[in-house]
């Protein structure tokens, strides 16, 4: 091999260790500030991570409502009494201001901006009517409203409903 000749042993050692002397400075350099030494090609740093806004809290449909509605069987009003038993999930009562504002809320659930519950009551006849209620939430300067239908087999119903 003409032209090509061995470095000794030690020498070999020595360059080698001069080498990883000059690259792990550089290396790190390069870690820590994000910028590469001259003549070496950029280092990108790694891209920062999303921030995200904490999710808004779960709709409080708890508390005291007052509704309308305006039936097939004529236009009544009266309020509910919500009890929270977990989030998304409710239950309570019609307060008896009146023969429509009477009975029990079962099943209370509240899915995005979806608010739906079933009214269970007896009529003036003594027959027992699921009334199906189901509404968007909106939030407004004074509280929590929804507007939506309500109704079963022998009526139906628009109503619109604000927690007081």
């Amino acid at each position: 091999m003409i032209g090509h000749r061995r470095l000794p042993p030690r020498l070999s050692l020595t360059a080698v260790l001069l080498t990883a002397l000059l690259v792990v400075p550089l290396s790190v350099r390069a870690q820590t500030t994000g910028q590469a030494p001259s003549g070496v090609g950029t280092i990108r740093p790694p891209k920062p991570t999303r921030n995200y806004a904490p999710a808004k809290p779960a709709w409080d449909v708890a508390g005291r409502w007052t509704w309308t509605a305006r039936c097939t069987t004529g236009v009544w009003a009266g309020g509910w009494s919500i009890v929270q038993s977990s989030p998304g999930h409710f239950s309570g009562g019609y307060t008896g201001t009146n023969i429509a504002d009477v009975g029990t809320i079962v099943n209370g659930r509240v899915r995005g901006r979806t608010f739906t519950l079933l009214h269970k009551f007896t009529d003036i006849f003594g027959k027992p009517h699921d009334d199906r209620v189901r509404g968007t939430l909106k939030r407004t300067g004074k509280g929590i409203e929804v507007n939506g239908t309500s109704g079963d087999e022998t009526f139906s119903c628009t109503f619109r409903a604000a927690k007081k």
